[in-house]
């Protein structure tokens, strides 16, 4: 079943863009969304909003409908969407594992907003695929951007990707919409996450938003897990499981890696809890390239069989590499990153930006918060920022659109 917030709408003729952001850390929910929805208005300097954009932590999710009110009663949205998260940031601060709420509003005549919410995906990521796809293709005679939040814990993006672009190749969809999205989270201890859309809260659903209009988007990724050792080839592998890497058994390979730095069974059993699997993302490549590859955990690794499982299936021929979380590797990547996305708008102002963050970065990664956000801050000063700790992270490239872990994914916009 697919839901719509409304059929979509174009903005007030006499308005261009204004946007804001704000947040509160109040563990009332009521409060939280009242300053939140609030302080934004305020920065935007707007009265009521068109658009909605709202994350909240998962220590509010009995709640959630409230809230949702609150944002309706204090700014009339015509289109809302979000998820419940693990953690918010804005352009001021990363909160994780603790109350908070971050709302986003907007007011423009230069963008077209859609809000959907598909529900009951359990087991029908296929035909979840090919409803949006149906759902959306009248809405793609121009080019826009697709952001999905998705429960991570019933989706399946293989099968829905595969599906749903495949039904979005048709001569009534000209132009494909560029994908961004993160997987919906939670504190750590519900195993169900939540997703938002008008006034309606659901779990095992997908909420999302399609962005079209004259405005610019730019989009960059960056990496929280890097290359450790050389770029190797899956020779024989059945499902999840990789039985041979360069032709030999994969146990070996990965027990070599570590041979002049652990000696015992056990440390390398250890060891498989902090290291992972890079697989590459372009078929044609011999090679791991820089940046341009998925993270995938090691879900196990099987001495006597020789064997290693990861948390993704894989195809022989595939490249992958055995990588590790890098702080340094990490920031240098993340700047370098934001840096270039910046140099797209030496020639226009940015108005916002969108940042899905895995929850395997911030502190976790870097032993302090609010590292991203500084770096993002240096380039974009003036910048409203909203974002969340995801369990996953959806970006589209030039080999499609991928279902990433361990990284950060910024997306800014502006007008043209």
């Amino acid at each position: 079943m697919v839901e719509l917030a409304n059929k979509g709408y174009s903005f007030n003729v006499d308005i261009m863009l204004k946007v804001g952001v704000g947040f509160s850390k109040n563990k009332h929910p009521e409060v939280a969304a009242r300053e939140a929805v609030l302080a934004a208005l305020k920065q935007a300097g707007i009265k009521k909003a068109d658009l909605i954009l709202v994350f909240a932590t998962s220590h509010f999710h009995q709640e959630y409908a409230r809230v949702l009110n609150i944002l309706y009663e204090l700014a009339s949205p015509k289109q809302l969407c979000g998820c419940s998260a693990y953690g918010i940031l804005t352009d001021e601060e990363e909160v994780e594992q603790s109350p908070s709420i971050a709302v986003l509003t907007l007011k423009s005549n230069s963008i077209q907003s859609r809000a959907f919410q598909v529900h009951n995906i359990l087991d029908r990521n296929s035909e979840v695929g090919m409803e949006l796809a149906e759902l959306l293709i009248e809405n793609l005679q121009q080019k826009s951007l697709l952001l999905l939040l998705p429960d991570t814990f019933n989706f399946h993006f293989d099968a829905f990707y595969h599906s749903f672009s495949k039904s979005i190749s048709s001569p009534l969809a000209p132009h494909s919409p560029f994908m961004i999205g993160g997987g919906a989270s939670e504190e750590g201890n519900l195993n169900e996450t939540f997703q938002f859309c008008g006034r309606t809260v659901d779990s095992n659903s997908i909420s999302g938003l399609l962005l079209s209009g004259k405005f610019q988007f730019e989009v960059g990724i960056t990496h929280a897990c890097h290359p450790i050792g050389s770029s190797l080839m899956v020779t024989k592998a059945k499902g999840n499981t990789i039985y041979e890497i360069c032709g030999k058994p994969a146990y070996q390979t990965f027990s070599e890696l570590f041979k002049n730095k652990l000696h015992h069974q056990e440390e390398l059993h250890d060891a498989a809890s902090l290291v992972f699997l890079g697989l590459g993302v372009n078929p044609c490549d011999t090679s791991l390239r820089k940046k341009e590859y998925i993270v995938r955990n090691i879900l196990a690794l099987d001495p006597e069989e020789e064997t290693i499982t990861v948390s993704d299936r894989i195809e022989e021929g595939k490249v992958i590499s055995y990588m590790v979380r890098d702080p340094k590797r990490s920031y240098e990547e993340t700047e370098e990153m934001i840096f270039n996305l910046s140099k797209r708008f030496e020639n226009n102002s940015p108005r916002f930006g969108i940042y899905i963050n895995c929850c395997g970065r911030g502190n976790s990664l870097y032993g302090k918060k609010n590292v991203d956000i500084s770096l993002i801050r240096k380039y974009f000063k003036e910048m409203p920022l909203i974002g969340f700790f995801s369990y996953a992270e959806l970006i589209s490239t030039g080999c499609g659109s991928q279902w990433h872990n361990y990284s950060g994914i910024l997306s800014v916009f502006g007008e043209t």
